[in-house]
């Protein structure tokens, strides 16, 4: 999610959207999502592209989405299809490529820092 439109105005005063561009895989109106982090789920009530309705969109599109439920929806949460919920985990996996005159050392699975005098 990278901006969620609410505008304040007496036309449009239910107007929620959500704005951002699709990473990955396809959705439809109707699809079931999940809201992630908070894991809350809910369906697409309507996808919005260049301020017009649309039946799709896929990976790389900049889309509005509207969803069925009143749902507290922030900037840096994100959609995912019920059947591709990505998986969480507190490992990260990196290719490190250190910059500076101190040695970077990695002890198994704590990591230091030392000069280059100490090996």
């Amino acid at each position: 999610m990278q901006y969620v439109i609410r505008p304040q105005t007496e036309a449009l005063h239910d107007y929620r959207g959500y704005a951002g561009e699709i990473i990955s895989g396809t959705y439809r109106k109707g699809d079931a999502i999940v809201v992630l982090p908070e894991g809350i789920s809910t369906k697409i009530s309507k996808i919005e592209r260049n301020g017009e309705e649309v039946a799709e969109a896929k990976a790389g599109e900049p889309v509005v989405m509207h969803i069925e439920d009143d749902i507290d929806i922030s900037r840096g949460d994100y959609f995912a299809g019920e059947e591709a919920e990505p998986a969480q985990s507190q490992e990260v996996e990196a290719i490190v490529c250190w910059m500076d005159k101190r040695a970077f050392k990695k002890r198994a699975t704590s990591t230091y820092y030392s000069s280059a005098a100490d090996w």
